[in-house]
């Protein structure tokens, strides 16, 4: 009897204990805040702990978890609420994508909009330093967000039919574009899903980035692959773009050439992908690999792809085979993206956009004002020298 007397006031008390704010960040304005959304969830009868976790010119994000009694539906119908009592923040956004715990993305002004012309003209786009930017989109803060490909140093994208992968593709283009107007970057494109109809990415083929045109057919694909991996052999090892131009090929759902190929160039073909994976960095060439599915079991070991982004995943296995857990299966719209890389885990993002004028008239001007100053401008092999190299015996 005394037992069930103490747990039973036990949890009485637990019920009416005020909800503490979380440790989180050492930031005045954010904990003030965190126990103002306390204060008025309280007052709607839902019991929250909110814990600031990010702080930056008026936008915060909070960790969100509930008590006693109180359902994450609670909280997430309520906020309409809660953010018209709070008055003056404009923002007001739930993030469940990893299932694990709720986000609160709030902010005094809406966030901007991940309009990848903006990034691109940005003063922080002009003045980095990265060898290879590449303008990703928005933070859950709305910060522009570039990373360098270069560090990566190849990158693996996957997600289901339009979650926003073609439109990744096309933003790192034009970054590239953008960046580099002198030569010292070369694109090669295979768009492998696209090869009965006309690419996605035909735009970019008369651009002087571009080695050659889009290539949509897998045996030209394989050879260009095995043309790549001598080029590697023969490169100057670890000297600057001005010397060896960086080469980024990209491969539209590259699961395709492992899955075409005849056993006479398969093996071969796994060969240079692996060696470009593993060594490629040094002879500045990388890769950028895309697939719904990049499953392993049909393609090999892309490990050396680090950096990976996952667009939303028809399944959850998708997912762990991109990011190596589901969270991907639940995001939700167009564009939504989490990023792996060596240097962050987890990282979302909204992906940069650009309407299709807009990217032709930004293609324009780059086209306009390139001038090729690296002498070393790469030629890629014709078709017959290439199919020499399929006989090379370090390949078998």
């Amino acid at each position: 009897f005394v037992n069930a007397v103490g747990k039973s006031l036990s949890r009485i008390h637990l019920r009416y204990l005020p909800a503490p704010c979380g440790e989180g960040i050492k930031n005045r304005e954010a904990t003030q805040l965190a126990k103002q959304i306390m204060k008025h969830y309280a007052a709607l009868h839902v019991s929250i702990r909110v814990t600031p976790i990010t702080a930056k010119d008026g936008r915060y994000v909070f960790r969100v978890e509930t008590l006693q009694e109180t359902k994450d539906i609670d909280v997430i119908n309520k906020g309409e609420t809660v953010q018209h009592r709070l008055k003056k923040f404009e923002y007001f956004r739930f993030d469940k994508t990893d299932g694990r715990e709720i986000k609160l993305i709030v902010s005094e002004t809406q966030l901007q909009d991940s309009n990848l012309q903006k990034i691109l003209q940005s003063k922080d786009f002009a003045d980095s330093k990265k060898k290879l930017p590449y303008a990703i989109g928005i933070d859950e803060v709305g910060e522009f967000y570039v990373e360098d490909i270069a560090e990566f140093p190849h990158l693996l994208l996957g997600g289901s039919t339009n979650s926003g992968k073609s439109t990744a593709i096309r933003s790192l283009l034009l970054s590239i574009a953008y960046k580099h107007q002198t030569g010292d970057a070369q694109v090669i494109i295979m768009d492998l899903l696209s090869s009965t109809g006309e690419s996605a990415f035909s735009i970019f083929n008369d651009h002087p980035i571009m080695v050659c045109p889009v290539i949509q057919d897998t045996m030209k694909a394989a050879k260009t692959i095995l043309a790549l991996y001598h080029i590697m052999k023969n490169r100057p090892q670890d000297r600057p773009a001005s010397e060896v131009p960086y080469i980024v090929c990209i491969i539209d759902e590259f699961p395709t050439l492992y899955n075409t190929l005849s056993k006479e160039y398969l093996e071969q073909f796994k060969i240079a992908m692996k060696e470009l994976l593993s060594k490629g960095r040094h002879a500045n060439i990388h890769l950028v690999l895309s697939a719904q599915d990049p499953s392993t079991d049909s393609v090999g070991n892309v490990a050396n792809a680090k950096a990976r982004i996952a667009f939303r995943c028809a399944h959850y296995r998708y997912s762990t085979n991109i990011i190596g857990n589901g969270d991907a299966a639940k995001l939700q719209g167009k564009g939504q993206m989490i990023l792996n890389s060596d240097f962050v885990s987890g990282k979302r993002l909204l992906g940069s956009f650009i309407g299709k004028l807009e990217m032709k008239k930004l293609l324009e001007e780059t086209k306009a004002s390139f001038v090729q100053k690296n002498p070393n401008r790469l030629i890629l092999l014709d078709t017959e020298t290439i199919d020499i190299l399929l006989d090379d015996s370090s390949l078998k």
